[in-house]
């Protein structure tokens, strides 16, 4: 074959040549559009994965923001805070939809169509953690305005005093003057503090009130005096219930918080931390095959 080759004129030789440099050139063409397209396709891979990535990490920023301002507003029933919680809840679910929509991972997608369902969980807590804040809120104004009443009224008795000329009766003013101190003290303590023994302190240092005004209410008073009695157990019994109402919304709110929300954001954040990892793990694979 090589000395056909040989006999063949110049003309053929420099065409048949020529002809397998082309097809040389062309094989070699074809390779390097072959290879940047699959250099393409896994930079586009790597891209997405980065991207997601970092909404991952944005999704878990949210969260801490959903709980900071959902804690805030556990504490001091901030009507701003509810607003910087839903502001939070928006963008996480727009975020997780987009991870969702790039992602190349069926098993990252399942994680990330959980959390907006956690997401939307935790809307609805805050909403709950809303009406909590709203009757707890309504029922420390009527202890505000409650609780001057009841200092009020027990004013009253105590300046009546004077007209009783029983020793012994006068003596059952004191410890009335002193229980409603008590009460009062109890409220804001557990206001100040939301121990969760304050409740029983406070019914406590109310029953001992209640006690105090009956043994006053049994004795020989003035007729001057009687009357001032039944204003006082009405602010008292008033004050109580609004107390009671008041703590239990506190105490809901302080459990749903504590006990449901953070610990579904823990698991929020474990849920991140896998995807996080899964993502590293497929872009270090794909960068390996690339470079």
């Amino acid at each position: 074959h090589i000395m056909n080759f040989v006999r063949l004129g110049l003309k053929p030789r420099v065409y048949s040549g020529f002809g397998v440099l082309v097809v040389i050139a062309l094989a070699l063409a074809c390779f390097a559009v072959w290879e940047l397209s699959r250099i393409e396709t896994d930079m586009k891979k790597v891209s997405a994965i980065n991207d997601n990535t970092i909404r991952a990490l944005e999704v878990s920023n949210r969260i801490e923001m959903i709980l900071r301002s959902n804690l805030r507003y556990t504490i001091d029933a901030d009507e701003q805070a509810t607003e910087d919680a839903e502001a939070a809840e928006v963008s996480a679910i727009e975020l997780l939809r987009a991870a969702s929509d790039a992602t190349i991972s069926e098993e990252r997608r399942t994680i990330y169509n959980g959390l907006q369902s956690d997401v939307e969980s935790l809307r609805a807590k805050r909403e709950t953690l809303v009406r909590y804040g709203t009757q707890m809120t309504a029922d420390r104004a009527k202890l505000f305005s409650g609780g001057d009443e009841l200092i009020a009224a027990a004013e009253l008795v105590e300046q009546s005093r004077a007209a009783i000329t029983d020793q012994n009766v006068a003596l059952l003013v004191n410890p009335v003057e002193s229980a409603i101190l008590l009460v009062r003290v109890a409220n804001w303590r557990f206001l100040a503090t939301r121990d969760p023994k304050g409740p029983a302190t406070f019914k406590t240092n109310a029953d001992h009130a209640v006690a105090a005004i009956a043994a006053l209410e049994k004795a020989e008073l003035p007729d001057s005096v009687r009357p001032l009695i039944g204003p006082l157990k009405a602010s008292l019994s008033a004050y109580m219930s609004h107390f009671d109402s008041m703590a239990a919304s506190l105490t809901k709110s302080d459990d749903l918080y504590w006990n449901s929300m953070m610990p579904q954001a823990d698991d929020m954040a474990a849920k991140i931390s896998q995807a996080l990892v899964s993502l590293k793990r497929d872009s270090d694979t794909t960068k390996t095959e690339t470079f």
